[in-house]
């Protein structure tokens, strides 16, 4: 779940696993708390994510919602972890969602979509 600055993405991925109990899907969160974000790039971001992938309460067929800040380059991150057998031996990427604000759509009162949702949305993924 990728998206821009203060959109609800945390939330969002709360109220999906909250509502796939019902379908009886056991969903995990990885989300970065907002302390340790300035100390992340890309490549940390990956590789604690891969550590958080291989823990041990990560059963075979749980679902993993990823919160990706929104300082982080979510097309860089894609591209490196389906190039990583850490990660392709042991997940599938099913699909990239891009939380928005509806008051932060709009550019402009000619409804000019805005620069910053355009640049979160990646072409085949999104």
């Amino acid at each position: 779940i990728n998206g821009v600055y203060c959109t609800g993405k945390h939330k969002f991925a709360k109220n999906l696993a909250k509502f796939s109990k019902q379908m009886e899907l056991n969903i995990h969160i990885y989300k970065k708390p907002w302390v340790e974000l300035p100390k992340f790039n890309n490549k940390l971001f990956v590789e604690d994510m891969l550590a958080f992938l291989n823990s041990p309460e990560l059963k075979p067929g749980d679902k993993v919602l990823i919160v990706l800040p929104s300082s982080m380059n979510t097309k860089l991150i894609v591209d490196n972890i389906l190039r990583m057998p850490e990660f392709t031996d042991r997940c599938d990427l099913k699909a990239i969602v891009t939380k928005i604000n509806m008051n932060n759509f709009y550019h402009n009162e000619h409804r000019e979509i805005c620069e910053n949702f355009l640049t979160f949305c990646n072409a085949g993924y999104s």
